[in-house]
C-alpha cells in the first residue's frame, strides 16, 4: 500500500483520463507510450503522479539515479578579484 507523502494516510490508485483516452508518457526513442497513474489520498486529497518504468531500461534507470556528490561545507570566504 502506498501512503500519502503529505499526511501519511492511505491512497487509492487512479488513472488519468481525457476525452481522448488515457494520459500517456513517452520514454526513450523506440519505446511505446505508457499510461500515467495517480495515487490519490483518501484523507486530504493530495495527488502524486507516477510514470511507469520500463523493464527493458532498468539498468539505465538505476545508473541515472546515482546522485551527484554535494560538498559538505561552503567555502569560508569568497575569492577576491
Amino acid at each position: 500500500m502506498i501512503m500519502c507523502s503529505k499526511c501519511n494516510n492511505e491512497t487509492r490508485t487512479a488513472a488519468l483520463l481525457s476525452p481522448m483516452g488515457d494520459i500517456m508518457v513517452t520514454g526513450p526513442a523506440g519505446s511505446p507510450p505508457l499510461p500515467i497513474s495517480a495515487q490519490v489520498c483518501i484523507a486530504c486529497g493530495h495527488i502524486d503522479l507516477y510514470a511507469p518504468q520500463s523493464f527493458e531500461n532498468s539498468e539505465l534507470i538505476e545508473q541515472e539515479r546515482v546522485p551527484e556528490p554535494i560538498p559538505e561545507t561552503a567555502p569560508e570566504t569568497l575569492p577576491t578579484n
